[in-house]
């Protein structure tokens, strides 16, 4: 009651420009700052198409709402708590494109990490790894992720803090435990942080991990594969011992996707005979019909030298092959 009176008699007395001052100093409140940037005046109308039921419109909306850049970001912060979950997430992708202003797409970060929304919790963990600048402002949003309930959003967390700089980044002794969680997502990000820490205690329990992802190789959870198999790429020759669970999975895994992470696991793991077993499904991907298969196979042999392609594949616009939250 006291507060509520000084800031009663400070409206008065004070005006408006002393009143903000004295509730910065009383509380402690950051005030909303999106006021003070520009709007283009087609958002509202474009938001509105992309929170309707219409697959085209929505695709049309995104397009136009990136192609406003930074005038569209104050109405999509506005807007965003009133959202759906699935319009959220199309709201916080639009931002992560446009990038500026900073702080209102890090007040949409600190949103979504707080939304009952499993996917869009993992969005948040896994997009700020694109922001390493950003990362005072971003790590203390992503850390409380570590203790999420869903455990591919505590990979992420895991995946971005640990490729983050001092002092934001995940400490090697944070590591060695998370390296021995049950779950196999939350295990796989870790030892793929810890393999390339130098401290010899975490090098030693990244490597004693290896067996259990390369049993993970024979999970039935395509998530758990891609997790692993991500992390084994990142022991390089280390992981001889999964060249043949991978070929494995390269020649019979159901899904395309995690042939391809297959390929890249065995092309990263170096050797001789690694390589080779990659090479001629990275080919075949490569001159095959699927656009963004294709764009990814020709990017991986393009980064390993001694393989030629047979041919190019018409020039089309590829889609992201980059891990999306689980829905």
């Amino acid at each position: 009651m006291a507060l509520k009176r000084r800031l009663r008699r400070a409206t008065i007395k004070l005006g408006i420009g002393a009143l903000c001052a004295l509730i910065a100093a009383c509380g402690g409140v950051q005030l909303d700052t999106i006021s003070r940037y520009p709007r283009h005046p087609q958002t509202s109308q474009a938001i509105e198409r992309l929170q309707s039921d219409d697959k085209l419109l929505q695709k049309e909306a995104r397009v136009e709402l990136i192609s406003l850049g930074s005038g569209a970001m104050p109405d999509l912060a506005e807007k965003f708590e009133q959202a759906s979950p699935e319009t959220k997430l199309a709201m916080l992708d639009i931002a992560t494109s446009i990038r500026e202003p900073t702080s209102i797409l890090v007040r949409l970060f600190t949103l979504a990490a707080k939304d009952s929304s499993a996917p869009l919790r993992q969005f948040v963990a896994y997009r700020s790894s694109l922001f390493p600048t950003l990362a005072p402002s971003l790590a203390p949003i992503v850390r409380p992720l570590l203790a999420d309930d869903v455990p591919a959003v505590r990979a992420a967390a895991i995946t971005t803090l640990g490729n983050y700089t001092p002092p934001q980044a995940l400490e090697s002794r944070e590591l060695l435990p998370l390296m021995s969680d049950e779950n196999l997502q939350v295990a796989s990000a870790a030892a793929a942080v810890a393999i390339g820490r130098p401290e010899e205690p975490v090098q030693r329990m990244a490597r004693a991990v290896l067996p259990k992802l390369v049993g993970g190789l024979k999970s039935t959870s395509t998530a758990e594969r891609a997790a692993v198999i991500y992390a084994i790429g990142k022991y390089g020759i280390v992981a001889t011992p999964a060249i043949r669970p991978l070929t494995e999975i390269l020649a019979s895994d159901p899904d395309t996707e995690i042939q391809v992470q297959a390929a890249v696991a065995l092309m990263k793991i170096g050797s001789r005979e690694a390589q080779e077993s990659a090479r001629p499904a990275l080919e075949s991907f490569a001159n095959g019909e699927d656009p963004a298969l294709a764009q990814a196979a020709q990017t991986i042999l393009q980064r390993y030298p001694g393989t030629t392609l047979m041919r190019q594949p018409a020039l089309q616009q590829p889609q992201g092959l980059a891990p999306q939250p689980e829905g």
